[in-house]
């Protein structure tokens, strides 16, 4: 009770308060020609200082003096046309007086019936060090819970020494309660007493993984790689192995080894959600397409990639060359149809990344990366059309570079097959043409340009084109074949 009565005081007082100048009274209109016979007596006072400054000579402050007064009469006559000012001391009106005093009676309870609907009026207080105490208390009694939980293990242990799980449960345990050097020591030895059993090597990385605050250290690395050459299927030690990947700053690798690994993962296992998660959340940060990835086991890759030092040092690859990751990419894309083979978080995902990558470029036009992430993520959902179009502002920002020239082209291309047409649109002939002005070698651009050629009659041109191509394909290659048969049927 007497909580509610100092409450309803001190709304009472406050809304009170800001009642106060509401309540008061309202000032009247004073007269436009008074205020302006004001401004000018100040001008005649400026006048005087100006004169005694330098300012103005004794002619023109006379001539200022005989203006400022002929506009002070014209104002005192104007005054006298409108009247009397009004009563500088108006009351407030009626209606206002009942408007505030609603206010100051509705304000205070409407906050009650508040408070009473979405507070907590009988919940008792709850202090900042009270709280702490709590807080401490159930950590004292986790740690209590450890400790208790600690000695039956060990006891355990001592009646079956040879028990893996335990020792391996107990090393858990002790690491939680803050024991890190014994729980090592416990796990140490159960990886020794069975090195041929992948559960408990996989335990044992995943323990090291832990204790390293999500690191994955050498001897993690090798323990996980020691799991795979027992059971090739291991989850966790591909899992832990695409994570390392991503940690030496390889996200196509560890997306390749996830990919890899949810091929293998039933739909209903614990974990399918954390990788699919994983997968999403690197493809969007990293900007790939996680379907433009060649599913690999961790054993695919080459034992000095794994080497943090190797990838520190690693340099980029020259302009033009293509890097692991890029070959991937192209052997997928060239099994796959554009736009086939998405699962339907994999559509999602890309449409998001299409949709975050347009938004950026509107405030980022210049950011050549982006077009060209743009452009992929595009060709990839089967969009030629628009990736072509999106290839087409990436060329411009480097006409020096003939790839984005080549995807461009390429896009192009899929978009006239896609309609049905039987020869490319002359929009790729031009690229072809920078190209091959850029290197005489290339034999995309050669194949091209000599199609042109034969289509337009210069036979000659077409058969020295497709000749150079013929010189460098292999002998039992199926293009060598086409090239052949292209050759054969040009006029003599």
């Amino acid at each position: 009770m007497i909580f509610w009565l100092i409450a309803i005081a001190l709304a009472l007082a406050t809304a009170a308060l800001l009642a106060r100048p509401l309540m008061k009274s309202w000032p009247g209109t004073a007269r436009r020609a008074d205020y302006d016979i004001a401004v000018y007596k100040d001008q005649l006072t400026e006048i005087d200082q100006d004169v005694e400054r330098g300012v103005l000579t004794t002619d023109q402050a006379d001539a200022a003096r005989v203006e400022i007064q002929r506009r002070i009469l014209t104002a005192a006559s104007r005054g006298e046309k409108e009247g009397d000012p009004k009563d500088s001391s108006e009351t407030v009106p009626k209606t206002a007086r009942h408007v505030v005093t609603s206010l100051i009676l509705l304000i205070p309870l409407a906050s009650v019936v508040l408070y009473l609907g979405v507070g907590s009026p009988g919940m008792p207080d709850h202090p900042f060090a009270q709280r702490m105490e709590e807080m401490q208390a159930q950590r004292k009694e986790t740690q209590v819970e450890a400790e208790k939980r600690v000695i039956e293990l060990r006891a355990q242990l001592e009646a079956a020494p040879g028990s893996l799980e335990t020792r391996a449960h107990l090393a858990r345990v002790l690491l939680q309660a803050g024991q890190p050097d014994e729980a090592r020591s416990l796990m140490a030895e159960a990886a020794k007493a069975a090195p041929n059993d992948p559960l408990t090597q996989a335990e044992y990385g995943q323990f090291l993984v832990s204790a390293a605050n999500g690191e994955i250290p050498g001897e993690a690395h090798a323990t996980f790689m020691r799991v795979l050459t027992l059971d090739p299927s291991d989850p966790r030690a591909r899992f832990f192995l695409g994570l390392e990947r991503l940690q030496l700053g390889d996200p196509s690798g560890a997306l390749a080894i996830w990919r890899d690994l949810k091929n293998d993962t039933p739909a209903d296992a614990p974990w399918v959600d954390m990788l699919s998660g994983q997968i999403r959340d690197v493809a969007m940060e990293a900007g790939i397409p996680p379907i433009s990835i060649k599913p690999a086991h961790p054993s695919a890759f080459p034992a000095d990639s794994w080497s943090a030092e190797t990838a520190a040092t690693a340099q980029p690859s020259p302009p033009g060359e293509a890097t692991p990751g890029a070959a991937l990419r192209a052997e997928a894309d060239a099994n796959r149809a554009p736009g086939q083979g998405f699962s339907d978080d994999e559509k999602a995902m890309i449409n998001d990344m299409v949709t975050g990558l347009q938004d950026r470029l509107k405030a980022e036009p210049e950011d050549f990366d982006g077009w060209m992430m743009l452009g992929r993520s595009l060709a990839n959902l089967g969009r030629p059309g628009e990736a072509a179009e999106v290839y087409a502002k990436a060329a411009a920002l480097r006409p020096d570079d003939m790839t984005p020239k080549r995807l461009q082209a390429r896009s192009l291309i899929a978009q006239s097959q896609a309609e049905g047409a039987a020869e490319p649109p002359e929009a790729v002939y031009p690229l072809m043409d920078a190209i091959l002005a850029t290197d005489p070698e290339d034999m995309e651009a050669q194949f091209f340009i000599g199609l042109r050629a034969a289509n337009a009659g210069d036979a000659d041109k077409a058969r020295a084109l497709w000749t150079k191509m013929l010189d460098r394909l292999p002998q039992d290659g199926p293009l060598r074949e086409q090239i052949q048969r292209r050759l054969d049927a040009l006029p003599k």
